[in-house]
This record gives structure tokens, sequence and C-alpha cells, in this order.
């Protein structure tokens, strides 16, 4: 990929210089790729629609060496509790995601698994029901919770990501990151 001149499109306030320099080669190559985004306006929403891009290599050699791809999983939460999740870690699992869904009870969820670490942002579109939304790093630590985010009401969706990069994404029932006593820095056991 040709690179690009030094210049930032944005100088995020109060994040790591290297997480900035991050966020504005993605903006660079979603610009490149015909994209228009404007400026975070709160560093975890978006106000134009980022659709997801899957299907690359890393995600093929991802599948492959994951054989638990597609299946149930139990995550351990920092004050004990278990909560059931549905990996979606196939392309057309994150794009499909929790869409047609009427409804999550407490103890379940969906956990977005991703191979690489990266800005990884997602959407509400045609969502029946307000979700939180945990992004966990490479260590499962949570780096990121946007609480009580409500279904896409119509076009443009807004998106939603964290500041830094992160490997995987936990969506749960709406209230459950308070009831369960979330905080940023805490590590989950999947």
């Amino acid at each position: 990929m040709e690179k690009i001149g030094q210049t930032n499109l944005f100088n995020l306030s109060g994040i790591d210089p290297l997480a900035n320099m991050m966020i504005n080669q993605i903006f660079y190559m979603l610009i490149l790729s015909g994209l228009v985004l404007t400026p975070p306006s709160d560093g975890a929403r978006f106000q134009d629609p980022l659709p997801p891009v899957f299907g690359s290599v890393a995600d093929k050699s991802f599948r492959a060496s994951n054989p638990q791809v597609g299946r149930k999983a139990s995550i351990v939460l920092p004050g004990g509790e278990k909560v059931e999740v549905s990996r979606a870690d196939t392309p057309d699992a994150r794009e499909r995601g929790l869409i047609g869904n009427p409804r999550l009870n407490l103890n379940d969820g969906m956990l977005f698994l991703f191979e690489t670490d990266e800005l990884h942002f997602m959407w509400m579109k045609n969502m029946n029901f307000a979700i939180d939304m945990i992004w966990l790093n490479n260590q499962k630590e949570i780096i990121e919770i946007v609480r009580a985010v409500p279904p896409c009401q119509g076009d443009p969706c807004p998106v939603y990501g964290p500041r830094l990069p992160s490997r995987s994404v936990l969506e749960l029932q709406e209230g459950a990151a308070v009831s369960f006593h979330l905080k940023k820095g805490m590590r989950l056991q999947f």
C-alpha cells in the first residue's frame, strides 16, 4: 500500500500518540476506500456508518487455526458470574451478530472475536433492543464500555468503538455492565 504523507487528519487529545497515529492511518485507508467519515465527537461514537470489512487472508488463517469457531462459550466475569455467549468468529457470524434476536437474558450475550488487534467498530442496524458493548484487548482486559446502546432508528446509523485497538467485543443485555459491576481494566476469562 502506498504511504500517504505524515499529516494527521485528527489530533485526538487525551490519548496515546501511537493510538492517535493508528486512528489516522485507519481513516486514511477508509478515505482511500471511498468512505467519508466525520471525526469522532466523543472518542467512542461516529456519526456516519462504517460497514464491517471481513474475509481477509488473516481471517481465513484465524478460522483454520481455531477449531472452536462458531460454537457457544462461557465467559467468567471478574465477580465470578458466568455468561453464556454465542461466538461470532467468522465473517458471516460477525456480520449477522444479534440481528433477529428478540432479546437477551442477563446471562446471555455474543462475543465477537477478531484475529488482529484493531479499532473494531460496531453498529446497531436492524437491532430490536438496546445492549451494552464491551471491548477487550488481546489480554481479555476491558478497554472500553458503552452502555445502553440503542437500536438504530434510521440511516445513517451511529458507529461505536474503542479508543484503543481491541481483539474482541462482548455484547450483553442493556444494564448488564452495571449489574455485573464491569469496569475498564478488569479481565474476563474465556
